[in-house]
């Protein structure tokens, strides 16, 4: 199996971004009803390439390490996708980044997800109790992270 017209990956970036509307009810959900501990904070995994993706019917699916990432993006440079817990960036950081149009042969991309960098993993929940401003407000939009 070949996964044809896929382009180099030249690296991936996370960026802490203030939620969207929809983002926020995701979050809240995952609080109340899933338990999870997340902060109101969504991170985007940019995926650059070296050149735009081509324009074409078949897809190809993008997986970090044994994860499959069902829903991705495109944008001026590459793909991204949603992280909504960073426990998934915990977990998966240092698997390589892979393409496949079966599910069963992959196309490694040589390239890791990278941690997160310690700007992106501050306490925002002692933040936002020592400043009156609620903490997304200081985030870049995600359209503001995506034009970077």
């Amino acid at each position: 199996m070949t996964v044809s017209g896929i382009p180099k990956v030249r690296s991936v970036q996370i960026v802490a971004v203030s939620p969207e509307p929809a983002d926020s009810r995701r979050l809240a959900f995952m609080r109340s009803e899933e338990s999870t501990p997340v902060e109101e904070v969504v991170h985007l995994v940019k995926v650059y390439f070296d050149s735009p993706l081509p324009v074409t019917g078949s897809a190809f699916y993008l997986y970090v390490g044994d994860a499959w990432i069902r829903r991705y993006y495109g944008f001026n440079g590459g793909v991204y996708f949603n992280v909504d817990d960073p426990a998934f960036i915990q977990k998966h950081s240092g698997q390589t980044l892979r393409f496949t149009q079966d599910h069963i042969e992959f196309i490694d991309s040589q390239v890791v997800l990278p941690a997160l960098a310690d700007d992106n993993a501050v306490n925002f929940r002692l933040l936002s109790a020592l400043e009156a401003a609620p903490v997304p407000s200081r985030l870049p939009s995600k359209r503001a992270a995506l034009e970077q």
